[in-house]
């Protein structure tokens, strides 16, 4: 009867030493599992944050290339408008003379 007795406290100590293990092993389990996401936020921010930095310095470079695009467009168009309008010396003082006499205020004479 001893003998049976013995059997059955080791099956329980048994069991007992498996519990443990278990617990030990979901324990371990959810410390990795907690360094794995901790993990998973660091590079979703540093990610988040390359991808900012990238997008920054894109915006930046299409707004000189567009700057630049401009500028260029304005020459052009200021260079088109100079050599659509040229005038002699004599219309150009006639301008001038009738722009006086209107800030003077004097009658404007053709």
């Amino acid at each position: 009867m001893i003998a049976m007795q013995d059997v059955l406290n080791r099956i329980v100590a048994v069991e007992a030493e498996a519990r443990r293990q278990v617990e030990a092993a979901q324990a371990q389990a959810a410390q990795i599992l907690a360094r794995a996401r901790l993990a998973a936020q660091a590079m979703q921010a540093q990610t988040h944050q390359a991808v900012q930095l990238e997008t920054a310095n894109l915006l930046a470079t299409r707004l000189a290339e567009a700057t630049q695009e401009r500028d260029r467009r304005l020459a052009l168009a200021a260079a088109t408008i100079a050599a659509q309008i040229r005038l002699d010396d004599d219309t150009v003082r006639q301008v001038v003379d009738a722009a006086l006499r209107c800030v003077c205020g004097e009658e404007v004479r053709p």
